[in-house]
């Protein structure tokens, strides 16, 4: 019987061999390594970061007021049950599983490639609202390192003639007057923030 490593050192077989290790040089430079999470922890947060996010906080009591307040907790959370939970998972796992992008990620079955693509525009769409919330948030914050507070007296270009400072209106509220509409004009606060 012979050697099967005599055999496979002939000539052409070392050709081959050497354009094959060729060939897994070249692939595995261009295949980037992607990152990792470095704990649990920080996969956790990240995922409460993703699905709790500022809309969460400010739109869920206004709904809760709007539709019906208790009443309305019972199909919130079957809905978030029923259908949030189950595709967040659906999400994270592909991900998990496909190592790569948001769009990328939904090649598992070409019929899918339209859901990210529609995720990763719907993310486009509101981003582009939460940057005027936090446009106004700076706007506010750099306002507020004034001297003197811009809505905590009249006389701005924004205000209006009802406009009534605080003090004024103690006044006028403590005093006796034939003239009670000037005790209900605009306060100064209320004119700036609308």
């Amino acid at each position: 019987m012979e050697d099967p490593s005599k055999s496979f050192k002939s000539e052409d077989n070392l050709g081959n061999l050497a354009s094959w290790s060729t060939i897994t040089q070249t692939t595995s430079q261009t295949i980037t390594k992607r990152d990792r999470w470095k704990g649990k922890i920080d996969f956790l947060i990240a995922c409460m970061g993703f699905s709790i996010g500022l809309g969460n906080v400010w739109r869920f009591p206004y709904l809760c007021y709007k539709n019906g307040g208790g009443a309305f907790l019972l199909p919130y959370f079957v809905s978030v049950i029923v259908a949030g939970v189950p595709l967040f998972l659906l999400e994270v796992a592909l991900g998990q599983f496909m190592s790569k992008g948001a769009i990328a990620a939904w090649d598992i079955c070409p019929l899918f490639r339209g859901i990210g693509c529609a995720s990763t525009m719907i993310n486009f769409l509101v981003n582009s609202y939460y940057t005027v919330i936090l446009g106004w948030a700076f706007h506010f914050i750099f306002a507020s390192f004034s001297k003197e507070l811009p809505w905590a007296k009249c006389g701005h270009s924004w205000n209006t003639n009802s406009c009534i400072d605080a003090v004024v209106r103690t006044n006028l509220s403590n005093s006796t007057s034939l003239l009670r509409q000037h005790i209900f004009g605009a306060d100064p606060a209320s004119e700036y923030w609308e």
